[in-house]
């Protein structure tokens, strides 16, 4: 996801660039599911945190979009969907 948010310099390309954001959301909240799952069955095991640096980047690539005029919006909306289900899983978890 980093190196698709520093290929984006406008406005167009982030517009453009939505599918790819979806997509990249949509495997971040697998990931997230997967390891909420895997947590789950090794409550004692210790799991490394995510990199600070690339965390970092991220953060830093993400602030740099939001910039763009209607930048957070369009991002907002991208990932709108993927939180929407992660959402509805740890919902799904605390019922049980």
């Amino acid at each position: 996801m980093i190196q698709l948010l520093q290929e984006i310099h406008d406005t167009r390309e982030l517009t453009q660039s939505v599918p790819s954001l979806k997509n990249h959301f949509e495997k971040m909240v697998d990931v997230i599911i997967l390891a909420r799952a895997y947590q789950t069955l090794h409550p004692d095991e210790v799991v490394e945190p995510i990199d600070p640096i690339l965390q970092q980047a991220l953060k830093d690539e993400l602030m740099r979009i939001y910039s763009l005029e209607g930048g957070r919006e369009i991002v907002e909306k991208a990932g709108h969907e993927a939180l929407i289900r992660l959402d509805a899983h740890e919902k799904s978890l605390f019922k049980n």
